[in-house]
């Protein structure tokens, strides 16, 4: 399967320009489209040690993220005590906090019990709440020209959260 082609349907609920996007996102322009990301889950990690626990646990600097305002989300792996890789994520900052950092950690949804479990043995002491986040739903906003042009005061920082109760999933 090239780039250019869609994923299976089981991977993707597609909704073409639903009342949904236009009621939350306004004036769509172009042949813009929306996915949820069904087959995606995402866990919250929050609390005054948040940098640190992460830290130790990624392949990537989380304190060199965290300082970058320019950086909205960070590729990275957690691994076992081998090193080999056990899961990939992305992780998103969620709130602006300095005293409390939060992240979002979006990873496959078949392995979210497993990866919160995982994080749950590194957290002993460290002061961090680690939970599924159960009112968040991953989608993606695309346009097959590659222009995605949204009319959304805060659409300048390529991130949007919205909390599930704020709308009524389109069917």
């Amino acid at each position: 399967m090239g780039c250019s082609e869609p994923r299976a349907q089981e991977d993707l609920a597609y909704s073409k320009l639903s009342p949904f996007v236009n009621e939350v996102f306004g004036n769509i322009v172009g042949e813009t489209k929306c996915c949820l990301l069904q087959k995606r889950g995402l866990l919250e990690i929050k609390g005054s040690d948040t940098i640190e626990f992460l830290q130790g646990l990624v392949t990537h600097d989380v304190q060199a993220f965290h300082e970058n305002a320019d950086r909205k989300a960070l590729y990275a792996f957690f691994s076992n005590a081998g090193g080999r890789a056990m899961y990939d994520v992305l992780l998103y900052k969620h709130g602006n906090s300095v005293k409390f950092p939060a992240f979002l950690l979006r990873c496959d949804s078949q392995v979210i019990t497993d990866l919160t479990n995982h994080l749950k043995r590194f957290q002993l002491r460290s002061k961090v709440d680690i939970c599924q986040g159960a009112e968040y739903e991953s989608w993606v906003i695309f346009s097959p020209s590659g222009a995605v042009v949204l009319q959304y005061p805060t659409a300048s920082l390529d991130i949007l959260l919205l909390k599930r109760d704020a709308y009524e999933r389109p069917q």
